[in-house]
């Protein structure tokens, strides 16, 4: 009886497995919705580094192809939509860390 008494008392004081009191769910919440934020941001990073890419070369052959005295419409085209694309991955870059509200936020717009 002595031995089962001292193993329960070293099983509950001793149990390095057993977490005293469960994680706040709201902090939880707010680390997963900021993971989350971060993982698009990065993937919104990337495509529009692609796409940044794939508008040069376009710009490269289409000025090859036009030869020294012809400037297509295209290139202007393009060129605008390389300035659009510049201005978001300058911003997805600096990662905005606002367009993730914080949980105590969302119940004081309420």
């Amino acid at each position: 009886m002595k031995v089962i008494m001292t193993m329960l008392i070293a099983a509950v004081l001793g149990s390095p497995s057993q977490q005293p009191f469960p994680r706040d769910p709201l902090k939880e919440m707010q680390r997963r919705a900021e993971k989350e934020a971060s993982e698009k941001n990065y993937r919104e990073l990337k495509e529009a580094a692609a796409e940044l890419v794939d508008l040069s070369k376009q710009i490269n052959t289409d000025i090859e192809d036009g030869g020294k005295d012809v400037i297509s419409i295209r290139i202007f085209d393009r060129l605008d939509r390389i300035e659009k694309l510049t201005k978001r991955i300058r911003e997805k870059a600096k990662g905005t860390p606002a367009s993730v509200p914080k949980i105590g936020d969302t119940e004081k717009a309420r």
